[in-house]
């Protein structure tokens, strides 16, 4: 789905990315058109672009259980970062996100912890000391939600509850409608929800190659540096 917005090579990219998935004889649909921006609130146009996206969802009758569904923001990412996504925690989970970067940690209006505690924007991210534990060791992190530029989660919701994104209703605060597709895969009882830390995307290349291979390093230091402070 492409908006039809971007100023870079996308659209002409996803054109030769849909001759050769016809050439592999690999099912899809590719939309790309200029969405005009019906309503104000900018959540509500998302999820009417996000909803739109997963049309080919419904009518070509996906299978619920087996399905999952790959969401990407306009990001820079490998395909190795998608695979390491899809394997969070052995696959055993309902949504599972990476962690999406500008100069720092950037999706911190969606991401809550598993109590609904906000996010730090710098590492290790997590405010609550087990989940600090994970994250420095490399593990994925359960959490109430999370979007960070790239999310798997399963199709069931989608297919067999009417599951959608959607605004805040009326009992509720006004929220980013990716956090209300974690809700409300919760209230569903799919609340195995979980932030890899071992994904990381960003939204520049520069921002990408310094997260992924630069600060690594850098956080090592700093965590060794306030331990010999703190100790």
């Amino acid at each position: 789905m492409e908006n039809g917005d971007s100023t870079d090579n996308t659209i002409s990219q996803l054109n030769a990315f849909k001759i050769k998935l016809n050439e592999a004889n690999i099912q899809n649909t590719i939309i790309i058109k200029k969405i005009i921006q019906k309503s104000f609130h900018r959540f509500n146009y998302l999820s009417e672009i996000r909803n739109e996206a997963l049309e080919p969802l419904y009518n070509l009758k996906w299978n619920a259980i087996d399905t999952r569904i790959i969401f990407l923001n306009d990001i820079y990412y490998k395909v190795s970062d998608v695979i390491n996504l899809i394997n969070t925690n052995s696959m055993e989970y309902d949504f599972a996100c990476g962690v999406d970067f500008y100069y720092a940690f950037y999706d911190v209006l969606v991401s809550r912890d598993f109590n609904k505690s906000n996010l730090m924007n710098y590492y290790p991210y997590f405010k609550n000391p087990v989940d600090q534990k994970l994250v420095r060791n490399g593990l994925p992190v359960r959490v109430f939600s999370g979007w960070n530029g790239m999310v798997i989660m399963k199709a069931a919701p989608f297919i067999n509850h009417n599951v959608f994104f959607r605004q805040n209703q009326l009992d509720e605060t006004m929220e980013s409608e990716c956090y209300f597709i974690c809700k409300d895969f919760w209230k569903l009882g799919f609340n195995r929800i979980y932030i890899n830390p071992n994904v990381k995307v960003a939204y520049s290349p520069i921002f990408y190659y310094l997260h992924k291979y630069c600060m690594g390093p850098v956080n090592i230091f700093t965590d060794w540096y306030y331990w010999l402070i703190e100790d």
